[in-house]
């Protein structure tokens, strides 16, 4: 497929995607709910979230959460880019999935995805993809 075609194509499922968010779950409780347990935990929520209506510490708590678990990786290879990673984070057509904590309404953790486009190994091949990126989460 042609650079054109495929840029078609995820363009396409970037603007028709159906859910514009924020959309919200009803809570889960904890797997270990104990009544005289300390923990504040109440149960998780996922929220999906267009890029254009993440809120800036919703924002701002992803970026810390990547950076945290993934800045070591990215400096034993290219290095960090806290700006590059910004603006990654901020692109218009990414999406979000973040668990919250219902008790202390931290991320607890999240996804993002967009389509896009990349080249394939024939010349001149593009094709259409979904970049899906979970970081790891730290206890």
């Amino acid at each position: 497929m042609k650079r054109k075609q495929a840029q078609k194509l995820a363009d396409k499922a970037n603007r028709d995607l159906v859910v514009r968010g924020p959309l919200t779950t009803t809570p889960v409780p904890p797997p270990t709910s104990n009544p005289t347990d300390s923990n504040p935990v109440k149960g998780w929520s996922l929220e999906y979230y267009p890029s254009s209506t993440l809120s800036t510490a919703l924002r701002a708590a992803c970026f810390d959460l990547v950076k945290t678990n993934m800045k070591a990786l990215y400096d034993a290879t290219d290095g960090w880019n806290d700006k590059a990673k910004r603006r990654e984070l901020a692109k218009p057509t990414m999406r979000y999935l973040i668990v919250r904590n219902q008790g202390l309404e931290n991320v607890a953790a999240f996804a993002m995805f967009d389509f896009s486009i990349e080249e394939a190994e024939e010349d001149d091949a593009w094709v259409p993809v979904l970049y899906w990126c979970v970081p790891p989460r730290h206890s």
